[in-house]
């Protein structure tokens, strides 16, 4: 048998000849298929419009999300998981989703035990992206205190330096302005930053987030499925 075939049984007992080479993308479908039906049953938040801002309604009382968030957790963490993507040692970024600041804004509110959750969504809602917007948690992650306080003064512009790209098109990161006035105009960068990407997302072309500060210079490829999902709004 051809090396780059391998056998598989259907549910009628058949077997299959299947390329090696696909098998990474039948997994990572499986793991989503999984996934959707996971949160489905446990009833997580479902939206029409994942790009329409989140309201008074869809916000859970204390009492539902304190008794299913330790079920919840781990799914939300292998969501964020799917959405971060590394700049170098030294700085990761999470894409954000309309679920994703839900769990942000649940999360605010049962920390702080607060009522007030008009405030809570004025806030994070700039958070949800839009079709013509792709919005992200940019963190710098040191875990030298000393260390990091030189690096966050020596790197007080670097969002500047940051930029989404595809196909030609350079989006440089904008901060959101709901957090504008805590993290600019200050003299050193700060470790979480809410940013904004300006661009419209292309499916099925390559993507690469890059930063070319002149003390911190990378560049990564975003995942295809990835790009997929941010197009999507998941």
């Amino acid at each position: 048998m051809h090396s780059s075939l391998f056998t598989q049984q259907n549910e009628t007992g058949a077997v299959l000849l299947v390329k090696k080479k696909s098998l990474s993308t039948y997994t990572s479908r499986f793991k989503s298929f999984m996934l959707k039906k996971k949160l489905d049953n446990l009833m997580m938040p479902s939206f029409d419009n994942p790009f329409e801002k989140l309201t008074v309604q869809d916000i859970w009382p204390f009492s539902r999300f304190g008794e299913e968030k330790p079920t919840l957790l781990p799914l939300i963490m292998h969501l964020k998981k799917q959405h971060q993507v590394f700049l170098g040692p030294d700085i990761s970024v999470v894409f954000e989703s309309k679920l994703l600041v839900w769990w942000h804004i649940q999360e605010m509110l049962l920390i702080e035990e607060s009522q007030d959750i008009e405030g809570e969504l004025e806030a994070y809602n700039p958070l949800i992206p839009d079709q013509n917007q792709v919005t992200a948690t940019l963190m710098i992650e040191i875990s030298d205190p000393v260390q990091r306080q030189q690096r966050l003064a020596q790197w007080w512009n670097i969002l500047s330096y940051v930029s989404l790209n595809q196909e030609g098109v350079k989006s440089f990161c904008q901060p959101l302005s709901s957090f504008q006035a805590a993290t600019y105009g200050d003299p050193k960068a700060f470790s979480v930053n809410f940013i904004s990407f300006p661009i419209t997302l292309q499916p099925d072309l390559p993507a690469t987030l890059t930063v070319q500060h002149p003390e911190y210079s990378y560049q990564t490829v975003l995942p295809t499925l990835l790009v997929q999902a941010l197009k999507q709004g998941l």
